[in-house]
């Protein structure tokens, strides 16, 4: 797979701004859209891939991440993105989850809402819109850590 021209400015930028030490848990059963993140993420970052229903809450407990990428379908007729999204919600009131879907549907924006996600986004990924959303990440995780009453 060979990125986008946009994609290796994006990466450039975060070469630029260096590394903060937050951790990014991807939950997404497409290859593709899990390279993309892996790639445009890990020179920087710790970046934790996950493919199914059965890991996602296990990965999320065992490494507690700063920001969580989550599809929405991954193809398990039981369980969905939602379901993962509201079981780390229930468990971590400061988790950061942002949606991952291949339909822009405003009833899956609402229901992202309702079940504690942070944020939604379509496929095909944009590098700018998961660059916002890990810097928005970054700038939380600092207030966290510099506030006095931690």
């Amino acid at each position: 797979m060979s990125l986008k021209p946009t994609l290796i400015q994006e990466a450039h930028l975060l070469e630029e701004r260096g590394t903060t030490g937050l951790h990014i848990l991807v939950v997404d059963d497409d290859f593709t859209t899990q390279q993309l993140l892996q790639r445009l993420l890990s020179p920087h970052y710790g970046v934790t891939i996950c493919g199914t229903v059965d890991r996602a809450v296990h990965d999320y407990i065992r490494i507690t991440p700063d920001l969580v990428f989550l599809d929405i379908d991954l193809g398990d007729a039981e369980f969905n993105g939602f379901d993962i999204a509201y079981t780390i919600a229930m468990h971590d009131e400061n988790a950061t989850i942002v949606m991952l879907s291949s339909h822009e549907n405003p009833d899956y924006i609402a229901q992202a809402t309702r079940v504690g996600a942070s944020g939604f986004m379509a496929k095909p990924l944009n590098a700018s819109r998961i660059l916002h959303y890990v810097q928005e990440c970054e700038r939380s995780k600092l207030q966290r850590e510099q506030s006095p009453w931690k």
